[in-house]
């Protein structure tokens, strides 16, 4: 059994629960660290290279080129209905044109989309489709920009660096696809402009109040950070502990490298496994 501080609880409600990239490691993968996390974890970045400056760390670099082989599978067929969410992203370097670049989306989710240039005009972002009205957040080709767009259920919202923008009545949306949703791309069309680079992408199935994205549009999660105590249970009652993150998310398997789950903290059921940080660093070898 796996025991953790309080601490852990308390700051869990900050992190999105169905989709959190950092894009802090380097590779061909990255972590989702939400709290229920959906789709592939990790996710498979295909083409697409995690590198550069982001708004903490690295990010998510795009090249410009076709989304068929370029962006980030989620493995998560997009699924919200016609329920509360928030999506929320990092992005800098944007084009300041009219070229149409995709930031994310899913064509067989009623052509759920989010992109820059084209009717969203030079240096502005638009989420369309799903049955939403089009809802556009402008001059976000300026600098280092974080968009929030919040659905509750009747109200499309957009957020431009924690600050409320423009809003719409949304009362016939349906977004319900057959295929993964895509971040830095979305369907064969042209992904992140070369030079963009996005972070701290973030999904979740609630609609953010106000306070909150004010609170932490510009802070990593969960708040707080510091790492907690906790105590893995080994065999028949072996307890020994160790100090991590909170809410990070580790591989375990019997034997490494082959990985055959990835649970988070609260999640996870450990006996006689060696436990990974996604990042490849061995944590403890546990003792048989």
């Amino acid at each position: 059994m796996l025991a953790f501080m309080l601490g852990v609880s308390v700051f869990a409600q900050n992190v999105p629960e169905m989709i959190y990239y950092k894009f802090d490691v380097a590779g061909t993968t990255v972590a989702n660290q939400a709290s229920s996390p959906v789709g592939l974890n990790p996710a498979t970045v295909n083409g697409l290279t995690i590198g550069g400056t982001g708004q903490f760390g690295m990010g998510l670099l795009g090249n410009g080129g076709a989304s068929s082989t370029n962006y980030v599978n989620t493995g998560w067929n997009t699924n919200f209905g016609n329920s509360p969410w928030t999506i929320s992203f990092y992005i800098n370097g944007a084009a300041n044109n009219t070229t149409l670049y995709y930031l994310w989306g899913d064509n067989t989710a009623n052509s759920f989309r989010c992109f820059i240039g084209g009717v969203a005009g030079a240096g502005n972002v638009i989420i369309r489709g799903g049955g939403l009205p089009d809802l556009t957040v402008p001059s976000i080709a300026s600098g280092p920009t974080v968009v929030h767009f919040v659905f509750d259920g009747t109200t499309i919202k957009g957020y431009k660096n924690g600050v409320l923008g423009p809003s719409a009545s949304a009362t016939a949306v349906n977004i319900v696809g057959t295929a993964p949703l895509k971040v830095g791309g979305y369907s064969t069309s042209l992904g992140m402009n070369a030079g963009c680079i996005m972070d701290e992408f973030r999904i979740y199935n609630r609609a953010l109040s106000a306070d909150e994205i004010s609170q932490t549009w510009d802070q990593t999660l969960p708040l707080g950070g510091g790492t907690s105590l906790i105590t893995v249970e080994i065999g028949t009652g072996t307890n020994t502990s160790y100090r991590v993150p909170w809410n990070h998310f580790y591989q375990y398997s019997r034997t490494k490298p082959s990985i055959s789950k990835v649970k988070s903290i609260q999640q996870a059921r450990f006996r006689k496994y060696i436990i990974m940080l996604l990042t490849g660093q061995l944590l403890t070898p546990i003792p048989n």
